[in-house]
C-alpha cells in the first residue's frame, strides 16, 4: 500500500506539520508513506518537491491563472475586516501541472493544499480513479474561502454576501469559490472520496455542511511524538531559554498572535488585572510577528522556536493558555499537555476533546473572560492542584494522542478503503465475465 500526502508544506505551519508527523507516524508502522509539497524545509527524502516548470508555454499558463485569481481577489482587499487569517482559494496558479509530477500512490490523503492544488483541476483529472483521503484540518474545505467561519454559519447552504471579505453582495467570491467546491466534489466517481476530521466537533460542522454532508466521514486525533514532546525540568529550562527562575510563567503559542479568533487581546486583558495580585506574573508568548503589550505587562515574545526547543518552552511555563474562540484541534494544547503543563483556555471547538476540564486543565464558556482570569489564577497560585493535572495530563497524552495510534487509525481506514474498491473491482470483473460468457 503506496500512501501519498500532498500538502503546500512539509513541516511549516500546524496543519503541514500534522501532516508530516502522521507521514513519519505511518513511516514507523512500515507503511510506505511520501509526502509531494510545494515548499520543503526538511531534507527527507521522503519528501517530494514539486518542480515549477520553466518552459515559455507553462510559464505563460501560470502567469495567466495567477492575474486571473489576483483579479478576483482584489475587489475585496480594502473591504476585508482586520484581525483575520488567510482567505484561500480553490484555484491555482499552476492549474494541471501539478497532477503530472505525482509520485506512484495506492492511495491519496490530501491536506491543506492552499496555493498548490487546483482543486477543479485535481478532482476531475484523479478522483474518478484515484481514492482521496480529505483531511480536514479546519473548515476550508467545505466554505468558500474562509478557514473559520467566526459563526458566520453560511456554509451550511451556501456561501455569498461573506463577512470576512466584507461582501454585500450575494454573487461574491465566496459564492463562486464555494459553487466551484461543489462540482469538484461531484465530478469524484461515488466511493472514491472520504473525509477525515481530526475532530468530533469538525466532522458535526462537516456533516452539517452542504458540500461534505453526503460524504463519509470520521474522526482522527492528531497524534504526537510523546517521546519527543516530554517533560523536562522547569529549572533547567528556564535556564536554556534565558526566562526568570522565579517568574510564574504564562505561556501563548500561536503560528499568527495577530489572528483575533486566537484570543491574544483577551488574554491581554485578563493578564493585565491577575498582576495586581500575582506581581511576578510573566508571559511568554510564541509565534509570527511581535505583539506590542504595552509596558504595564511583563512579556516576552519569541518570533522562531525551532521544534526541536518546543519542549523546553512548554516546560519552562506553569500554565499554557489557549483563549482561541473557534479552534478545530488545537495541536498546541496537546503539545503543553504531553510536556506536562496544565492548560487554561476556552471550551471551544474540539479544545474539549483534548483538554478534560478540572483534570488536566481548566475551561471555561468560549468568551468569558472573568473564567479564564480565575482559571489561570487558580492554577498558579494552588501548585499542587497544577501538579496533579500536569500528571494527569501527560498520562492522557500519552494514552490517547501518540502519534503510534492516530497513525495507526489512518492505516486502518486506508487499508479498508483499498479492500473496499478490490472487492467491488473483482465483483465487476465477475459480472462482465459473466455477460461474457
Amino acid at each position: 500500500m503506496k500512501i501519498l500526502h500532498i500538502s503546500s508544506n512539509d513541516a511549516c505551519g500546524g496543519a503541514a506539520l500534522a501532516a508530516y508527523r502522521l507521514h513519519r507516524g505511518l513511516q514507523r508502522l512500515g507503511c510506505a508513506s511520501s509526502m509531494f509539497v510545494l515548499n520543503a524545509i526538511t531534507d527527507d527524502p521522503s519528501v517530494i518537491r514539486f518542480r515549477v516548470p520553466m518552459d515559455l508555454l507553462s510559464r505563460i499558463q501560470r502567469s495567466w491563472r495567477r492575474r486571473s485569481i489576483t483579479s478576483d481577489f482584489k475587489a475585496y482587499r480594502s473591504s476585508r475586516p482586520s484581525g483575520l487569517e488567510g482567505f484561500s482559494d480553490d484555484r491555482s496558479q499552476f492549474g494541471s501541472t501539478t497532477i503530472r509530477q505525482l509520485p506512484d500512490c495506492d492511495i491519496l490523503n490530501l491536506h491543506w493544499t492552499s496555493r498548490f492544488i487546483d482543486q477543479p483541476a485535481f478532482f476531475g483529472a484523479l478522483a474518478a480513479h484515484k481514492p482521496v483521503v480529505l483531511t480536514l484540518h479546519d473548515l476550508n474545505a467545505f466554505t468558500g474561502g474562509c478557514h473559520y467561519d467566526e459563526e458566520c454559519g453560511k456554509y451550511l447552504t451556501w456561501c455569498g454576501a461573506c463577512p470576512q471579505l466584507g461582501s454585500g453582495r450575494q454573487n461574491d467570491l465566496s459564492r463562486a469559490i464555494w459553487l466551484r467546491k461543489k462540482r469538484s466534489y461531484h465530478s469524484v466517481a461515488r466511493g472514491n472520496l472520504f473525509v477525515v476530521a481530526n475532530s468530533e466537533w469538525l466532522a458535526g460542522l462537516a456533516r452539517g455542511s452542504a458540500l461534505l454532508g453526503d460524504l463519509p466521514i470520521s474522526t482522527v486525533h492528531f497524534g504526537l511524538d510523546v517521546e519527543e514532546f516530554s517533560p523536562k525540568d522547569r529549572l533547567t529550562s528556564r535556564l536554556r531559554l534565558g526566562l526568570p527562575e522565579k517568574a510564574r510563567i504564562v505561556l501563548f503559542v500561536a503560528q499568527s498572535a495577530s489572528i483575533r479568533r486566537k484570543g491574544l487581546g483577551l488574554l491581554v486583558e485578563v493578564l493585565r488585572q491577575l498582576r495586581q495580585v500575582i506581581p511576578d506574573l510573566l508571559l511568554v508568548s510564541v509565534g509570527r510577528g511581535r505583539p506590542d503589550f504595552g509596558s504595564d505587562l511583563q512579556s516576552t515574545h519569541v518570533q522562531n522556536v525551532p521544534n526541536e526547543s518546543l519542549p523546553f518552552v512548554y516546560s519552562a511555563a506553569d500554565v499554557f493558555v489557549m483563549p482561541s474562540l473557534q479552534e478545530a484541534f488545537g495541536q498546541t494544547a496537546l503539545e503543553a499537555l504531553s510536556c506536562g503543563t496544565p492548560v487554561a483556555g476556552f471550551a471551544a471547538g474540539g479544545i474539549p476533546e483534548i483538554v478534560q476540564d478540572g483534570k488536566t486543565g481548566l475551561l471555561s464558556p468560549v468568551g468569558a473572560v472573568d473564567g479564564l482570569r480565575d482559571s489561570i489564577a487558580h492554577l498558579l497560585l494552588n501548585p499542587s492542584i497544577a501538579h496533579g493535572m500536569s500528571v494527569e495530563g501527560r498520562r492522557w497524552a500519552v494514552e490517547h494522542f501518540s502519534l503510534e495510534e492516530q497513525a495507526a487509525k489512518y492505516a486502518e481506514l486506508y487499508d479498508s478503503i483499498l479492500s473496499r474498491q478490490s472487492s467491488l473491482t473483482s465483483k465487476r470483473g465477475f459480472r462482465e465475465l459473466s455477460c461474457g460468457s
